[in-house]
């Protein structure tokens, strides 16, 4: 490999990758709470019923007790093991857990446990959307870690998995956002590239600007609030060069919201830097 194609590999990983595009997760410096609470919560867990205790780590998750929720969730486990419902969310909670991990070896145990856990949902449920959407998450987050060919390899992955949650619920608004995030990044990578990956690795997926904006608007039907669904329309109305007061509107909306967590609270930062650029 000679040293113009390390450096069109490099382009190619980081306009495949972006920064954590699809781990929409609801995190928050609020996450750590008390270890006792945790080892309580824990306990009681494998002996709750499985509608309760899903109800109950679904609450949890709101108030960005991510460590809490995956100790409850990885307690009951066991005597939920095939359970769909209960692997998913076990899936979700180890990506959630991997969020603040600086630790690489550590945030990277924790992906690779959450990949395998939503392998495990989407054999035990292969017509649960959200089985396939955390296997979606987990895949685009592990790219990190992963070989150049792997991460070529892997925005297939992604692709598909984001494809086949929408086949299966097309009024989840989160795996909208996840699709149109993919094909926006995904549109990034320049024509030089693509051949360069092509010719060692494979090609890289197609992705059109129109898909990842009818993703985004759909997304925001679903949830009109949503600040990330906002601030990610409007870069994509500027990149395509098409409706720049649309544009505005959106970046505007998500720069006046009141973040409640750690990616709205990113959101609402660029879109703010967006429109002092317009």
């Amino acid at each position: 490999v000679t040293g113009v194609q390390r450096v069109l590999f490099r382009s190619i990983i980081f306009s495949l990758q972006g920064p954590l595009y699809f781990r929409l997760l609801f995190l928050s410096s609020r996450a750590v709470c008390s270890m006792a609470d945790t080892l309580a919560s824990g306990s009681a867990a494998a002996e709750t019923p499985l509608e309760e205790l899903l109800t109950r780590a679904d609450a949890m998750r709101l108030e960005d007790k991510a460590p809490e929720v995956l100790a409850f969730l990885t307690e009951a486990l066991p005597a939920n093991a095939s359970n769909v419902q209960m692997l998913w969310r076990v899936a979700r909670a180890y990506s959630d857990a991997s969020l603040p991990e600086t630790d690489k070896t550590e945030k990277e145990r924790l992906l690779r446990k959450g990949l395998e856990v939503a392998e495990q949902a989407v054999s035990a449920g292969p017509d649960c959307a959200a089985a396939h959407l955390q296997k979606g998450i987990l895949v685009n987050a592990l790219r990190e870690f992963a070989s150049v060919r792997d991460k070529v390899v892997s925005a297939t992955v992604c692709r598909d998995c984001f494809q086949r949650s929408l086949d299966l619920d097309s009024s989840d608004f989160l795996a909208h956002y996840c699709m149109a995030k993919w094909c926006h990044g995904v549109w990034k990578v320049g024509w030089v590239e693509r051949k360069a990956a092509a010719l060692l690795y494979g090609a890289i997926p197609e992705a059109r600007l129109e898909d990842a904006v009818s993703h985004l608007q759909r997304c925001l039907e679903l949830n009109p609030g949503f600040i990330q669904g906002h601030a990610a329309l409007g870069q994509v109305l500027v990149d395509q060069g098409g409706d720049m007061e649309a544009a505005r509107e959106h970046f505007t909306r998500a720069a006046s919201a009141t973040p409640r967590t750690e990616y709205e609270r990113l959101a609402v930062s660029t879109a703010a830097e967006a429109l002092q650029s317009l």
